[in-house]
């Protein structure tokens, strides 16, 4: 039998961190967290405690809820998810920039210029290497996403998931 959009989505997470895991930027289980944020209108109905495992049947299950008891289309659904899992990679970028730039910004006003050149090489190297990791987990997950989230593929997979009480 073939997978549901919404587990091809827990499947594209389950990926994700097996290719960014081994480089140290985001933990999974923040952006497992963050997901099932998103799903839930209450934060405090899981457990912060729970296993990678159990976040991702979370999800999953959540999921199913959403589109089964309150009909809302497996392909919206997942699709905004995606979506929110791009944006928060996204956002972490944007943040890590931010973040390497305040302390270049307070050198300039308090720092001599010949500790500021030594002070500058190591800034560098550490805010490359932490560019590197935000803008490798965002360009994996978009890879990820392109090769198994296909929109067509979301699309065929929602498909099945009919509601005759609306004959959608």
């Amino acid at each position: 039998m073939e997978k549901s959009a919404v587990q091809c989505f827990t499947s594209a997470l389950k990926e994700w961190d097996k290719v960014t895991g081994e480089i140290g930027g985001t933990p999974f289980n923040s952006l497992l967290h963050f997901i099932n944020c998103e799903l839930c209108d209450d934060p405090l109905e899981f457990s912060c405690s729970a296993t990678n495992q159990e976040r991702l049947k979370d999800i999953e299950n959540r999921s199913m809820y959403l589109i089964k008891k309150q009909r809302v289309r497996e392909t919206f659904l997942v699709t905004s998810l995606i979506n929110s899992v791009t944006k928060f990679l996204d956002i972490k970028i944007d943040s890590t920039l931010d973040k390497i730039q305040m302390p270049n910004k307070i050198d300039k006003n308090h720092e001599e210029k010949s500790q500021k050149l030594h002070s500058n090489e190591y800034k560098d190297l550490v805010s490359n290497a932490e560019k590197n990791v935000a803008k490798n987990e965002y360009f994996k997950w978009k890879s990820i996403v392109a090769n198994d989230l296909s929109e067509e593929k979301i699309e065929r997979l929602g498909s099945r998931l009919k509601c005759p009480a609306l004959n959608c």
